[in-house]
């Protein structure tokens, strides 16, 4: 209906309908469900669109079922069903994974992200049942960053201060349960993934289970991200 000013004046010359009946106060309230008509045509409210990012715990369902334990919160405790996640963690390995998501009901920002051509990046901390040496780590690195396999592994090393059951790893795909696999195919168990970093964005001031709605400057850089 163009700008307020406009959508006042329409209203006042009798030109918009609500539900069948003739509407001449500009104040008046509409929900979605309400039908209304403006110079005969129909007029389609825009969808508002909401994009947070959330610090996942260990302890949270990815569902939207009911939790299976007291101690377990499910994502309808946080979220409406309405929004979807971007960045998924494995089903089969919920308490396993915390960290990063993007839930958003942006349909244009999930498709891009989603699409094999976007390569989102995530760097997660894994803790192995094991320690690694020297060698193990080098045979590590040079196996899963050959380029083979459906995803891509740029880096992986001991962050500095932590003990050498713990990996830093920076990586390029769709599903982290392919990190799963590539590890146990290399003998070594994963205990928990955290998730620090994925596509740009970072836990900085935001503590575990919570979460925070993007600026607009961040979703614009999201709608344009590329792997690089």
């Amino acid at each position: 209906m163009g700008t307020r000013r406009k959508a006042e004046s329409l209203v006042k010359s009798g030109k918009v309908a609500v539900n069948g009946m003739v509407e001449l106060n500009p104040g008046k309230q509409v929900s979605e469900d309400d039908i209304v008509i403006c110079n005969g045509k129909r007029v389609v409210p825009g969808v508002q669109h909401f994009t947070y990012l959330l610090n996942k715990p260990k302890n949270l369902q990815l569902s939207k079922a009911q939790p299976t334990s007291s101690s377990a919160r499910s994502l309808a405790d946080i979220f409406d069903a309405k929004i979807t996640e971007i960045g998924r963690f494995p089903e089969e390995v919920p308490e396993r994974m915390a960290g990063l998501m993007i839930w958003t009901n942006d349909e244009k920002l999930i498709s891009h992200l989603n699409d094999p051509g976007t390569e989102v990046t995530s760097v997660f901390l894994l803790h192995l049942e094991r320690a690694v040496d020297a060698n193990q780590l080098d045979e590590i690195e040079k196996t899963l960053t050959s380029g083979k396999g459906p995803s891509k592994w740029k880096s992986i090393n001991l962050p500095l201060g932590q003990n050498q059951s713990v990996l830093e790893v920076e990586w390029c795909g769709k599903s982290p349960a392919i990190i799963f696999e590539d590890f146990k195919s290399l003998g070594f168990e994963i205990k928990t993934a955290d998730r620090t970093y994925y596509a740009g964005l970072t836990k900085k001031a935001l503590g575990r289970g919570h979460y925070r709605e993007l600026s607009k400057e961040e979703k614009i850089r999201l709608s344009h991200y590329r792997f690089l």
